[in-house]
């Protein structure tokens, strides 16, 4: 079994060789290379890519022939942000010698001096390949370096380091008296804050129940002004009803009456006809 594998496995070397000769040679003939071999130069490795002349420790000569007019007509163009002063809530700059730096008003006051925090995106150390070299991240978002450039421009709000001691101890006492102060109106502003937003809660509450008191008011009297529409309704119905039925009972009386005329009428007429015919047929008179 041994003889047949390495026997097997030289085959397969021998065909390997002698088919890559064979094909790169037959490439180049049907090519009209002769004498051209195909491949990848000697030199060059697949990690690079691209133009060799373009890569390596030659810089660039035509790097910087864009202006800048050109550079910001470009849409991707970022230009650095404008320098603000911040607004610090603290009562004297010397105060900030007792906070803790993970207080938003220490991070403040320690404008313009550089700090562990933002060390390497103050001195570019996110682009790679200078984290490459330092042992930074690998991160090549400008916006940490946009952030340390405008950090860097805004003036320090600390005030010198003193000297004196008993200067310093004034100071200290100014600071803690200041931060007391701070916290008391704070604490003082807060409450405030409490105490307006339950007044607008009262307030509509109050308006709330006014609010419905006036629909169910305003309900009672549509109540009571729909009866009164009825009411009107039915008795102007009864009106007119009244006045239909004295209308019909005002010609039914004319006709009674003219009716019973006409039967005193005939009542007196046959009268008349018997009393000639009694005194025709009894006395022998005629009119």
């Amino acid at each position: 079994m041994a003889r047949k594998k390495n026997s097997q496995c030289r085959k397969s070397v021998k065909k390997r060789a002698g088919g890559a000769g064979k094909n790169g040679d037959a490439g180049a003939a049907a090519n009209g290379n002769t004498g051209i071999t195909t491949g990848r130069p000697s030199g060059t490795s697949k990690k690079g890519g691209g133009n060799p002349s373009d890569a390596g420790p030659i810089p660039n000569l035509f790097w910087g022939a864009v202006s800048m007019d050109e550079l910001r007509a470009s849409p991707r163009f970022v230009g650095l942000p404008e320098c603000t002063q911040p607004q610090t809530p603290l009562p004297c700059p010397a105060a900030a010698r007792y906070l803790r730096q993970d207080s938003p008003e220490w991070r403040q006051l320690h404008t313009g001096i550089l700090t562990t925090g933002i060390l390497k995106e103050a001195l570019g150390l996110r682009e790679p390949m200078a984290a490459r070299v330092v042992g930074g991240r690998k991160e090549s978002c400008h916006s940490p370096l946009l952030a340390a450039f405008q950090h860097l421009q805004q003036p320090p709000l600390l005030p010198p380091p003193l000297r004196d001691t008993k200067q310093e101890a004034t100071w200290r006492r100014r600071a803690v008296r200041g931060l007391l102060r701070f916290a008391l109106q704070r604490q003082k502003l807060l409450e405030q804050q409490q105490v307006q937003h339950r007044c607008q809660q009262q307030v509509q509450r109050h308006g709330q129940e006014q609010r419905g008191l006036e629909r169910q008011s305003h309900g009672q009297e549509g109540q009571e002004q729909r009866q009164q529409q009825q009411q009107q309704q039915e008795g102007h119905q009864g009106q007119d009803l009244d006045a239909a039925v004295d209308a019909d009972a005002e010609p039914e009386s004319e006709s009674g009456a003219e009716g019973q005329w006409a039967d005193h009428h005939a009542q007196l007429f046959l009268f008349f006809l018997t009393f000639q015919w009694l005194l025709e047929t009894v006395f022998s008179i005629r009119w």
